[in-house]
């Protein structure tokens, strides 16, 4: 026997033994975490804390949330709206769905209404494929909570437990069980993610679809049937279907703590709903088409005013204002702002190609559009830069190119500004504002536009040779009595 094999082959021994223990030991805790899952009436949940109780006698506690994963069917069918919460129902004017505020509740109100208009388009934004919604913060209600005369109310109206039952599966704390058998469910944030899952199961469940509803939740007359909503957004049932087993976290919030007052846990939920509206800051117009990998207008606006010589000649000149949607009359250094590009883009682009319009534009008020094919954004990105080529070489923008770089400045505001006593030289030329620029783009789109289509028909060199001789006669100078745009821009 060749002793120097020896040891090696106990070392191999010993590797395989333990990776035999270890993967018994993990078999093992599957099998006992699949057991402890499986009760009825329990979640599996990962525990946090954040936070402490308002109460103003006896030592303040933390506030303790749950983070559970569950599918968006399970969300559909057991969470309900804040809005309906039991000490809330009572308040409803049965005619209007509106709240009723008196002195008896507004303390207690501590959620709105969800807008129901908003639900057709976040159902249309889970049809996408690059769907995301965030967590949901839910509120776990025991009907005890609102029975003041429950045992679990001491004589001076404090909890002796917590609305949520935590069983600990690990030393820490930090794996557990809760409760959620004779609970229910309410959203305290995420009311609209929740009407807009609904909206996919009533796809699926209903024959009539999506029934459309007023802002308080009436159903109205009409529908978007089940075939057209399938069709707009090339699903079939089975892919609806499986969208409903796709998965997101739900963090659950106690709706009373021990210790606490009726008052005291009402003052707590609605400071968490208060701080977590408050402190999301909304992004600008600008910085949300800068952002955006979904809307193809926004897509080609962008690179427009990265890469067009109008917008970037030389790659010099940063001739956008990429955040807000106006110029100040100071910034001279600018020509327009990202959401007018997105704007001519949207008044061009959808004129000159009818079908590209019909899969671009959005179906609902508030949906996100679905992003088009690679081959789309650069068909449209190619028609969108023939047009700012014929913008750019029309005579205002030529004359300012031609200018010297250090009086470019004063060239611009010169060209944009109307003529005043101080500066009577002033031509207020609408192409120097955004207001101009969309109606350039709007027009232009109805001249090229198919005769089939209710355009004229022309080219585009034809409709920018007469625009040329029109800014060569000082047509586009909005202050002139003589031209179409005297006091339709402005106010003289």
């Amino acid at each position: 026997m060749n002793t120097d094999e020896t040891p090696k082959t106990k070392i191999d021994d010993m590797i395989a033994e333990d990776r035999v223990r270890t993967e018994r030991r993990k078999l093992m805790l599957q099998e006992l975490l699949q057991e402890a899952t499986d009760r009825k009436g329990y979640i599996l949940v990962h525990s946090s804390a954040m936070g402490k109780t308002l109460t103003e006698t006896g030592s303040p506690k933390l506030v303790p949330s749950y983070a559970a994963t569950h599918s968006l069917e399970w969300i559909a069918d057991n969470i309900k709206l804040g809005s309906q919460m039991p000490f809330m129902e009572s308040k409803i004017d049965k005619e209007t769905g509106r709240l009723v505020i008196d002195e008896e509740n507004a303390e207690e109100v501590k959620q709105r209404a969800p807008d129901w208009t908003r639900q057709p388009a976040l159902a249309a934004y889970l049809a996408q494929s690059s769907r995301k919604f965030g967590p949901i913060i839910a509120v776990v209600n025991p009907s005890w909570v609102d029975n003041p005369k429950h045992e679990n109310w001491d004589s001076q109206g404090r909890a002796l437990k917590s609305a949520t039952e935590f069983f600990p599966l690990d030393l820490e704390g930090r794996v557990g069980l809760l409760k959620q058998e004779g609970a229910l469910i309410y959203a305290l944030d995420g009311q609209h993610r929740v009407i807009g899952i609904q909206g996919i199961r009533d796809v699926r469940d209903n024959p009539r679809g999506l029934v459309l509803k007023d802002k308080y939740g009436a159903e109205k007359k009409t529908a978007y049937s089940r075939e057209e909503f399938l069709s707009k957004f090339s699903l079939t049932i089975e892919e609806l279907q499986a969208l409903l087993t796709e998965t997101m976290i739900v963090e659950y919030l106690p709706a009373v703590i021990a210790g606490e007052t009726r008052a005291d846990a009402s003052r707590r939920i609605r400071s968490t709903f208060i701080s977590i509206n408050s402190y999301a800051k909304k992004t600008d117009k600008g910085e949300n088409i800068l952002l955006d990998e979904t809307d193809g207008y926004a897509i080609v606006a962008r690179k427009a005013g990265i890469y067009h010589p109008l917008f970037n000649a030389k790659g010099k000149n940063n001739r956008v204002n990429w955040k807000n949607t106006s110029i100040p009359s100071k910034r001279t250094e600018w020509y327009t702002t990202l959401q007018t590009i997105k704007d001519m883009g949207v008044n061009y682009l959808s004129a000159v190609d009818k079908t590209r319009s019909a899969r671009w534009d959005i179906e609902f008020r508030g949906q996100m559009p679905i992003r088009p094919t690679e081959l789309e954004i650069d068909a449209a990105r190619t028609q969108f830069f023939e047009f700012l080529d014929h913008v750019f070489g029309l005579p205002v923008f030529q004359t300012l190119e031609r200018g010297d770089i250090d009086s470019r400045p004063i060239d611009v505001e010169r060209w944009r500004e109307f003529p005043t006593e101080e500066a009577p030289e002033n031509k207020g030329h609408l192409l120097l504002r955004p207001i101009g620029q969309t109606i350039l783009a709007s027009a232009v789109g109805q001249l090229v536009k198919s005769r089939e289509d209710g355009g004229k028909g022309m080219s585009l060199d034809a409709v920018f040779k007469k625009l040329k001789l029109l800014d060569e006669q000082g047509g586009f100078s909005a202050n002139k009595p003589s031209t179409v745009w005297f006091g339709v821009t402005y106010d003289p």
